[in-house]
């Protein structure tokens, strides 16, 4: 089942996790359908118009908005209405323009980037990691994992570490075995 995300467009995650555990060798390189939907401001449901990848864009936009001529106050769970010509014009012209943007491609095409990333990482990459340097503590290093999840390298500059790390000597912290030790405050 496909269910509308918050930014308006359709989830193809949802998609996705409806199927069997698909390994992402296994997902096609490209969106196998097609798919536009619509939901007026003032409606409590969206309508959704799928269909295979060669459907022309006239022919999706005139699904779309057969689908919501044809709804009626006892579909969507009780939540249809009667909608009138107007809204099924207005929904027609938000499927061509779909179509046109290529929004449901191009989101298809980031998920499958996304899927490709965690598994490069074997989960979430980070966006950045500060760390000292293996030769000197002192000195800092940061990875940043750009948009395929490649790590880069960059020495980090001074006044990054003081405005995000606090120097453990700066809060009576000392080192003891290689570790930094903090004295307990007495209550």
């Amino acid at each position: 089942m496909v269910t509308p995300c918050s930014a308006g467009r359709h989830c193809l995650k949802g998609i996705l996790m409806a199927l069997p555990k698909v390994k992402y060798e296994d997902l096609p390189e490209h969106l196998p359908f097609r798919m536009v939907e619509y939901q007026h401001p003032s409606w409590t449901h969206t309508h959704q118009f799928k269909d295979i990848l060669e459907a022309s864009a006239e022919e999706m936009a005139i699904g779309l908005a057969e689908a919501i001529l044809e709804c009626k106050p006892s579909k969507h769970n009780g939540h249809g209405a009667t909608h009138s010509h107007d809204e099924a014009i207005d929904a027609f012209k938000a499927a061509q323009d779909q179509i046109e943007s290529n929004a449901d491609e191009k989101a298809y095409q980031d998920l499958r980037r996304k899927i490709r990333v965690y598994q490069k990482w074997g989960g979430q990459p980070p966006r950045m990691v500060l760390y000292p340097t293996e030769q000197n503590p002192k000195e800092w290093e940061v990875l940043v994992a750009d948009e395929e999840g490649n790590p880069t390298i960059y020495k980090a500059p001074k006044s990054l570490v003081a405005d995000v790390m606090v120097n453990p000597s700066d809060k009576n912290a000392y080192r003891k075995n290689g570790a930094w030790r903090a004295r307990r405050k007495r209550r």
